[in-house]
């Protein structure tokens, strides 16, 4: 009997098994591509927000420096005293544009400073410097200086702006 070559062997017209090409990571699956616009997303509002925050609170950094700087200072105490005030009511005036400070004194401009910042205790020896002794006698040490030089620093730091002051006014209401 004549059987063909290929009949005997089944397996002959068979050919190697071609594995799929490989699985690439690029391009990458569409849910990737959203989720990389969303962290750039997020990275770029970072960065913004951080630089107006920076921006916002430029002034509190300065008025800070200028503090040390005062403290540093071998003026009169009476001289530091009425620069310490003027550098209150300056950082006062950039935080609430909106409100006249300016002429603010005495009772007033205490009742601001504590009201501003509600977290600073308003000493009563500081109380009397700004109330009392800037435009009174000149009885004013050096010694007189530090408590108000403590108290700027924590004012200029915890004071809140003009917004927050606002809404902390219509909440205790």
């Amino acid at each position: 009997m004549n059987i063909p070559n290929n009949a005997q062997d089944p397996l002959a017209n068979l050919r190697d098994i071609h594995l799929p090409a490989e699985i690439s990571f690029w391009p990458p699956a569409p849910g990737w591509w959203i989720l990389a616009t969303l962290a750039v997303i997020a990275i770029i509002a970072a960065v913004l927000q951080w630089s107006r925050y920076r921006r916002r609170s430029r002034y509190r950094r300065e008025a800070l420096a200028q503090l040390d700087q005062l403290s540093h200072d071998t003026a009169s105490p009476l001289v530091q005293l009425a620069e310490i005030n003027q550098l209150l009511k300056r950082v006062a005036l950039t935080a609430y544009p909106n409100q006249a400070l300016a002429q603010l004194h005495s009772e007033y401009w205490l009742e601001f400073l504590q009201r501003s910042a509600p977290k600073t205790r308003l000493e009563d020896s500081v109380a009397t410097l700004l109330r009392d002794r800037l435009y009174g006698p000149n009885t004013v040490t050096h010694e007189d200086i530090e408590p108000l030089l403590l108290y700027s620093k924590r004012w200029v730091q915890q004071h809140l702006r003009e917004s927050k002051l606002a809404a902390a006014e219509v909440a205790s209401c």
